[in-house]
């Protein structure tokens, strides 16, 4: 038996849980808790991913195939992508450690470019005129939001450089690896989270365990913990079904309006600071966002309708 949620639900559930998870992880790296080690933050919610994956096995969620007699073969398949799923957060991660906030958010804008780069690469997709520049203006507009102080240094421009490719890449070859040899986002996690997850394991050893053996660990920050866990599966499990049936570039783009609407919401309700200019950049940046929709949907005006008729033709397929 299959399960898999549709595009539109994975949307919903991730824009929640991401939100929920940020939200975590700020209590969790702020005082009175300061639970500043970004790298075993990850760690946790990727063991929870890999946890979570279990459980749904467990409940006939993830179809079952030979595994030994391709095991070898789908590992060495993989290997990229268990690489680049793990490289990607810790990356990230250094970037903001190695480099100003506004460096760290520029770098976030331009992992755009780089998935219409490699998607092309891979695929020969283009994308018309109209999208590509909705996407420029996307872009401009959440840099106007976000991007602050910008000093750089060759260092931190090069962890940044390799952030955006590594980042562009994982998330254009979860896409494809889903569509070529037939994965669903669960059985997917369930061969590379496991492995990413012990490469975060050996990284956060690495370059945490000082931080993390001098930790005092309480009941609030162990409850913050598990609370992380359970966003980071939810908002991952949502994150790659986005990816693997929509696409990458909506992903990007949904992170890209998740901030927007934080900043907005933030504004409106907790008077939160925020120049005339970055209102405007976010404003034009949703609209810019709502355009793209429009213009992909010509671009594919029957795309809704062939994704629900395949997802219910398929047997024992459930489409929530």
């Amino acid at each position: 038996m299959k399960f898999e949620a549709s595009g539109p639900a994975a949307l919903g559930l991730n824009f929640i849980a991401a939100i929920c998870c940020i939200f975590v992880n700020r209590r969790l790296l702020k005082p009175p808790v300061s639970f500043q080690l970004p790298i075993t933050l990850t760690l946790v919610g990727y063991a929870a991913s890999v946890v979570g994956v279990k459980i749904c096995g467990q409940l006939g969620m993830i179809p079952r195939r030979n595994r030994m007699q391709k095991h070898n073969r789908r590992s060495v398949r993989l290997a990229p992508l268990i690489v680049t799923s793990a490289l990607s957060p810790a990356l990230a991660n250094y970037s903001l450690l190695v480099n100003s906030v506004g460096v760290y958010q520029l770098s976030k804008v331009l992992v755009t470019a780089a998935i219409v780069m490699l998607e092309f690469n891979k695929t020969g997709r283009l994308l018309s005129s109209e999208r590509v520049a909705c996407l420029m203006i996307v872009s401009a507009g959440v840099a106007v939001v976000t991007v602050g102080d910008v000093s750089m240094s060759i260092f931190g421009l090069v962890v940044a450089g390799m952030n955006i490719w590594v980042a562009g890449f994982y998330k254009v070859e979860w896409a494809l690896t889903c569509k070529l040899h037939g994965y669903q986002s669960l059985e997917l996690m369930a061969d590379v989270m496991p492995k990413s997850t012990v490469l975060l394991f050996i990284m956060a050893l690495a370059m945490e365990w000082n931080q993390i053996s001098q930790y005092h660990f309480t009941e609030r920050t162990l409850g913050l913990l598990c609370l992380c866990g359970l966003t980071a599966f939810l908002t991952s499990w949502s994150g790659y079904v986005v990816i693997s049936s929509l696409s990458p570039l909506t992903h990007q783009i949904l992170g890209q309006a998740k901030t927007c609407i934080i900043l907005l919401v933030g504004h409106a309700i907790f008077h939160s600071e925020l120049s005339s200019v970055q209102l405007s950049g976010a404003l034009v940046a949703m609209g810019a966002m709502v355009a793209y929709t429009h213009f992909s949907l010509q671009d594919n005006p029957l795309l809704p309708r062939l994704q629900v008729s395949s997802a219910l033709s398929r047997s024992g397929v459930f489409v929530i």
